[in-house]
């Protein structure tokens, strides 16, 4: 599912969410930003309506590359979105006019691979004991507490998918995502939150790999950072998009 608002005429905007939820997620983002940018929000594949099938990397490149652009987009990834959008712009860095990165500065190879994979196979157990409904069910209640009522309730009825996880975990294991954004080499930001600790000790491996790449960090937000400081969040992905729109990339 593929949704756009906003000026057809202004930069596009394109943001992927992140794993076992779905395009609601950006529901305050789009309140704002819509008003002088168009908004693109999509379903990765294993979440929402395309919840029935599995995640995997080549299909969620294939299903952001479906979104019609008249002109390079800024393409923002938040957690798993991120490394879509990495994996999105080192594919089509003609599409990209730049690019942020929330919560996937983690490196997946070598031991931590392994320990995704370790990991993919607890979550696959612990979801089985727990049951559908009693995942789902806390899963609602963490979201409420987060995002908030009315994104929460957005989200919860497009539908989310917590057992996505263990697939996600298999998918990004041993899986090196700087070459893809070397490849693209344009203008980078990445947006964490102050609290999201392992993702902030990782971000100078983005900063080595993108020539034009900056960091920003919002205080008080966790791995959530556009919920959890939503207005700061917005602010932030506003600044860099006007900023786009007055200089030209260099590759």
């Amino acid at each position: 599912m593929i949704e756009a608002s906003g000026p057809e005429d202004a930069l596009p905007i394109v943001l992927l969410h992140g794993a076992g939820v779905n395009r609601k997620m950006w529901l305050s983002q789009v309140a704002e930003l819509e008003k002088e940018f168009r908004v693109i929000t999509l379903d990765l594949p294993g979440h929402g309506p395309l919840a029935s099938g599995r995640f995997r990397m080549d299909e969620a490149v294939a299903e952001v590359a479906k979104v019609r652009l008249d002109r390079p987009a800024l393409v923002v990834g938040l957690s798993l979105g991120g490394h879509v959008a990495m994996s999105f712009a080192g594919r089509h860095p003609e599409r990209v006019a730049g690019l942020v990165v929330t919560g996937a500065s983690g490196d997946h190879t070598g031991w931590v691979g392994w320990r995704c994979r370790i990991n993919a196979a607890v979550l696959s157990l612990v979801f089985r004991l727990a049951g559908d409904r009693r995942v789902r069910r806390a899963a609602a209640k963490r979201f409420a507490e987060q995002a908030g009522r009315e994104v929460s309730a957005a989200v919860l009825e497009v539908g989310v998918r917590p057992q996505a996880g263990p697939e996600i975990l298999r998918e990004l294991a041993g899986v090196d995502y700087l070459p893809a954004l070397r490849r693209y080499g344009g203008p980078t930001l990445v947006l964490n939150g102050a609290e999201d600790r392992m993702n902030r000790r990782m971000e100078h491996r983005l900063l080595a790999a993108a020539p034009q790449a900056a960091v920003r960090v919002l205080a008080g937000a966790g791995h959530m950072a556009n919920w959890d400081r939503a207005p700061d969040y917005t602010k932030v992905l506003r600044d860099f998009a006007l900023s786009l729109t007055m200089t030209r990339p260099s590759r």
